[in-house]
C-alpha cells in the first residue's frame, strides 16, 4: 500500500510539472509578444525622431543655401558696378589674374 501511495505521489508531480511547463509555455509566448510590441513601439518612436531632424536639417540647409545665393547676388552687384565704375582697372586686374592662373597651370 505504501507503493501504491507513493506512485500516485509521483503521477501528481508529473502532472503537475507537466501544467507548470505548459504554463511557463504560454508566460514566454506572452512575454516575446509583450517584448515584440515594445520594439515596434520604439522603432517607431526612434522613426519619427528621425524624420523630425531629418526635416529640421533639410529646413536649415535651405535656408543657408537662400543665404547664400543672396551674397552671391550681392556680390555680383558688387563686381558688376566696380567694373563699371573703373573699366580700365578691372581689364588691369582680369589680365593680372590671367597671367597669374596660367603660371600656376603652366606649371608641371
Amino acid at each position: 500500500m505504501a507503493a501504491a501511495t507513493k506512485l500516485k505521489v509521483t503521477e501528481t508531480t508529473t502532472e503537475d510539472l507537466a501544467a507548470q511547463v505548459e504554463a511557463l509555455k504560454s508566460d514566454l509566448a506572452a512575454l516575446t509578444g509583450t517584448l515584440a510590441e515594445y520594439g515596434k513601439t520604439q522603432g517607431a518612436h526612434l522613426k519619427e525622431g528621425a524624420k523630425a531632424r531629418a526635416a529640421s536639417a533639410r529646413e536649415s540647409g535651405e535656408a543657408q543655401i537662400a543665404q547664400l545665393r543672396a551674397q552671391g547676388a550681392e556680390l555680383g552687384k558688387q563686381a558688376e558696378s566696380f567694373v563699371q565704375e573703373k573699366p580700365a582697372m578691372s581689364v588691369g586686374l582680369a589680365a593680372g589674374l590671367g597671367f597669374v592662373a596660367g603660371l600656376f597651370l603652366a606649371r608641371k
